[in-house]
């Protein structure tokens, strides 16, 4: 039933997506470094808004994360040229997770793909090397179909993201990302929006429709100009940057057509089912990865609410450009149970324009945040402490309302990884709501 997972593959494509991600790995790091993004995010941070269980971790002090990224940038030369391929993907798998683990704030989607990209080229590895040093250019086609199957699923499972009534009747996030722009409505006060039906429609049927006409030979030359064509609209009009690229480039290798198969001299990608049929740690672990890419983006079922609202399932589920949220305004209160002496927090004293943009959008870093404040204030010689927060967000086009209850003391709720405790009905009329004045 399997067998094609054992078919014999062009080793090739292997080198060169190795050689691809390792690129990219390069370029990234680099310009965060050089850019004042690890400045800005692990140095002069004043508090880290880490991953729900990794509340441990803080940032490497004095010149750590400089010399942290200087060397994530030296492992990433290596799995470009393929010197100690192993541990050089294994060492920038740690480096890499811990840095990605250190701030909700500044993880973006391309980060998790880089981490599940270098786990995959470690999965594969032995048997590349192995090709390598037998001469004979072949590996099982699983060492393929596993980028494959992980590309299909980024591609397909932001089409379902895109199945909302925002997305399809409204054209949202994209309507306020258009209307935003001076110079699209200095060219007719309609152009936004019609822009804005455009590029929404022809975004949910690529998403739902491209990893299938890749698949079929016949229609994928056609695909690959289509997607070529989406990622560069992507990269130049909506500033996607390297994440648009670097897919791009990866579906090209991954399904390439008669004419770059011939550029590259690539071999039909499985061509018998003779390879030897042997169940690998590496099969293993790639196997594990795609089954976590499958069900996790359903997670947010779990929880019975809107997860654009909520945000609890959001991350790692591909639900790209799903939303846009803001908050328009955003407070805290810390309060002295025993003495009643109350503190005014303006979370932008601690939080950096990133984090408190993103904070004011989500529950669980509105309450990773109110959980500092409760630990600064023990260190300050207040044990008992209540820490309330009136935080109002606005999604897509709607007008901005409460996110939480601000008569919560938020002291005394735990974070959780799928269900949300604090979030308010996302259709609350913040003028109306019974929770319209703030603690």
């Amino acid at each position: 039933m399997f067998k094609f997972l054992f078919a014999k593959a062009d080793a090739r494509i292997a080198y060169l997506l190795r050689f691809s991600i390792g690129i990219w790995f390069f370029v990234d790091t680099v310009s965060m470094l050089v850019s004042g993004y690890v400045t800005e995010a692990y140095v002069e941070a004043k508090v880290n808004l880490s991953h729900y269980g990794f509340e441990w971790l803080t940032p490497l002090p004095g010149y750590g994360m400089y010399l942290l990224f200087i060397l994530l940038v030296v492992l990433s030369v290596f799995i470009i040229l393929g010197r100690y391929t192993r541990w050089a993907l294994a060492l920038f798998l740690i480096g890499f997770g811990y840095v990605f683990l250190l701030d909700v704030a500044y993880t973006l989607n391309k980060f998790y793909l880089f981490f599940l990209l270098g786990a995959l080229l470690l999965a594969i590895q032995p048997d590349y090397e192995r090709a390598k040093k037998d001469g004979s250019g072949k590996a099982p086609g699983w060492n393929i179909i596993i980028f494959q199957v992980l590309l299909g699923v980024i591609y397909f499972y932001s089409g379902l993201a895109k199945l909302n009534h925002d997305w399809i009747y409204h054209s949202e996030p994209l309507n306020t990302f258009f209307n935003n722009r001076s110079y699209l409505r200095a060219v007719s006060t309609n152009f936004p929006q019609v822009l804005a039906q455009l590029f929404s429609l022809g975004g949910l049927v690529f998403d739902l429709s491209i990893i299938w006409l890749l698949i079929n030979k016949v229609t994928r030359p056609y695909a690959q100009i289509v997607q070529c064509l989406f990622h560069i609209l992507n990269f130049t009009i909506l500033g996607i940057g390297s994440f648009s690229i670097a897919t791009a480039s990866l579906t090209l290798l991954l399904f390439p057509t008669e004419w770059l198969k011939n550029k590259l001299r690539i071999v039909n990608l499985i061509d018998d089912h003779s390879f030897e049929k042997r169940v690998t740690s590496g099969l293993l672990l790639a196997i594990s990865i795609l089954l976590i890419q499958v069900f996790v983006p359903h997670r947010h079922y779990l929880s019975g609410q809107n997860v654009n609202w909520t945000e609890k399932g959001h991350r790692f589920s591909w639900r790209l450009m799903s939303r846009t949220k803001s908050g328009s305004r955003s407070s805290f209160e810390v309060i002295n149970a025993s003495t009643g002496e109350k503190w005014k927090i303006n979370p932008r004293d601690y939080l950096t324009r990133r984090q408190f943009r993103k904070m004011s959008a989500e529950t669980d870093l509105i309450l990773s945040f109110a959980h500092y404040l409760e630990k600064e204030w023990h260190g300050r010689g207040y044990e008992d402490v209540q820490v309330y927060a009136r935080v109002m967000t606005k999604l897509n086009h709607r007008k901005p309302q409460l996110l939480i209850d601000p008569n919560l003391d938020l002291t005394k709720v735990k974070r959780t990884f799928i269900v949300d405790k604090i979030s308010l009905p996302m259709n609350a009329c913040p003028e109306h709501s019974e929770f319209a004045e703030s603690k």
